[in-house]
């Protein structure tokens, strides 16, 4: 083999690496997906129950946790920082957590009251805005269903 022949059956071979590189970041992505995905459904569920269960002003505390989580994923969210299947979760879960404390006066009492400054929860409110007509429309059917 002259060589022309072995710089085509490198570059071949390059790119043949190349491939496998690719493909196999393409899995170890979607693992990483999937991983972080059920993370963000745990803690959710974690905190949500911890504020269901919870009485007077560690009812008040709880919340507030559950207010900060929602604030950290919708940081990941807005910039773009999660999966496709972390992506999908979050979305959901902060529309559907946004609705629900948007449905009793007391709860929108007490986010509104714990926003001490232009930056609380600027990335939920980003968020809220982006998503407003989602949001909406869920209020309305869970007020219709009461």
């Amino acid at each position: 083999m002259d060589a022309v022949e072995w710089a085509a059956i490198s570059a071949v071979a390059s790119a043949i690496a190349a491939i496998a590189a690719s493909f196999n970041a393409f899995i170890q992505r979607r693992s990483t997906d999937a991983r972080d995905c059920l993370e963000i459904v745990k803690q959710l569920a974690e905190v949500q129950r911890k504020a269901n269960t919870a009485q007077g002003e560690d009812r008040n505390r709880e919340i507030l946790e559950v207010l900060n989580l929602f604030e950290t994923v919708a940081l990941l969210f807005n910039k773009g920082s999660l999966g496709p299947a972390s992506e999908y979760i979050v979305r959901e879960a902060l529309i559907d957590g946004w609705v629900r404390l948007g449905a009793d006066p007391g709860m929108r009492e007490f986010v509104h009251g714990s926003i001490t400054g232009p930056t609380t929860f600027e990335q939920l409110v980003k968020f809220t805005r982006r998503f407003r007509r989602q949001i909406a429309s869920l209020a309305e059917k869970s007020a219709a269903s009461l």
